[in-house]
């Protein structure tokens, strides 16, 4: 007697329980038919029980689903996923189940627990448009900075033509008076043939110089997939192409050494390498290019595992309050003279596997050096 009393009073607080619990409840067959809903389901859906009692689950399930199979699911005891459950009134809300098969007589019932967990699914959405977003202005932020980077090799390019131009010139002119002359004596019959073919020597020479140059200029401007590069003769390239700009205001002391090879695309390499070597002779008052007191040294090295170009100036160097911001985007030490900001910072974006970085000259001026790792002088067999 004792033990009936226990269980009639267990199952009046279990009964109690299931009343005023907080989240959803309802009881339904393996068919789907309802049979009982607490007052916070009926509270959730608008409906009463006397018309849940007349519909099936597939009426509030808003999805495209097997609703069926999930009832065989849920009455074999197993973990259900994530629902769009639909309200009277229409509303969508996101459910989580969970189901707990029961037998009341001959009957195999589901006793389902519906949390609302619309919230979480609303935060999710914003979280996966948010990330999508981020997609979206990563993808234009790289676009603009392919632009940015072409942009500034263009630029780079504009920097050299005209000391292209000035190389080109002094070979061009030396085979126009060597053919003039030639043309002239043999429209004489001179016979002096062993002048004639020093001035056929002098011209081809002065040809095999602009092929030269323009091998130099082709390049620097076209893009290429990396590649096993000769730093050091990279650097003495980019400086017969900007010596117009660069030699022809200061002097330029050159240390390449052998051997110092890296897998770079050579352009890029060709990019960063303008821009150091222009934005030094910048910061150097103009003079003759002997002037000692306004000098740039070029060098290429090997530093343990890494092949480096450094480009050292005798200017008047980067403040110590500046250092930390001079690879920003447009941040400028010469804005008033048509400076950017960007060539610093494309340049670091553009040593690939590798760093620059500045740091102070000894007596003053300033030491850009980009770290590369280093390839072999050769490749394997």
């Amino acid at each position: 007697m004792e033990g009936e009393s226990q269980a009639a009073e267990v199952a009046r607080v279990l009964g109690e329980l299931y009343a005023s619990a907080r989240v959803p409840i309802i009881v339904v067959t393996r068919e789907g038919r309802f049979i009982a809903a607490n007052q916070a389901a009926l509270h959730t859906y608008g409906y009463t029980l006397a018309e849940l009692r007349t519909m099936r689950v597939h009426d509030i399930i808003a999805e495209s689903r097997d609703v069926d199979a999930d009832l065989g699911v849920a009455i074999a005891g197993a973990s259900l996923e994530r629902r769009l459950h639909r309200k009277k009134d229409g509303t969508l809300i996101s459910v989580l189940p969970t189901a707990h098969p029961m037998t009341i007589g001959d009957e195999r019932l589901i006793v389902s627990m519906l949390q609302d967990v619309t919230p979480l699914a609303e935060a999710e959405a914003r979280a996966r448009a948010a990330l999508a977003e981020a997609a979206s202005l990563e993808a234009r932020t790289k676009a603009m900075y392919a632009e940015l980077l072409a942009a500034d090799r263009l630029a780079s390019i504009g920097r050299v033509v005209a000391g292209v131009a000035h190389e080109i010139n002094n070979p061009a002119a030396a085979v126009t008076v060597n053919l003039g002359v030639l043309k002239d004596r043999l429209a004489r019959g001179d016979s002096r043939r062993d002048q004639a073919l020093t001035m056929v020597d002098e011209s081809l020479e002065a040809m095999s110089r602009i092929r030269d140059i323009v091998r130099d200029l082709k390049g620097f401007a076209r893009e290429r997939a990396s590649e096993r590069v000769d730093l050091s003769a990279l650097t003495a390239s980019v400086l017969r192409m900007t010596q117009h700009e660069v030699c022809g205001r200061v002097r330029v002391d050159q240390h390449l050494a052998p051997g110092v090879f890296a897998n770079v695309r050579s352009s890029r390499v060709s990019q960063v390498v303008t821009n150091l070597l222009v934005n030094a002779a910048q910061a150097l008052p103009d003079g003759a290019p002997s002037d000692p007191e306004g000098q740039i040294v070029l060098s290429t090295f090997r530093d343990g595992a890494l092949a480096c170009i450094e480009v050292s100036d005798t200017g008047p160097g980067v403040p110590a309050h500046l250092v930390d911001r001079i690879f920003e985007p447009f941040f400028t030490t010469r804005e008033d003279q048509g400076g950017t900001g960007l060539g610093l910072w494309l340049a670091r974006g553009i040593v690939e596997g590798g760093t620059i970085r500045l740091t102070a000259r000894p007596g003053g001026g300033a030491v850009f050096r980009v770290s590369l790792p280093a390839a072999g002088a050769s490749s394997p067999a």
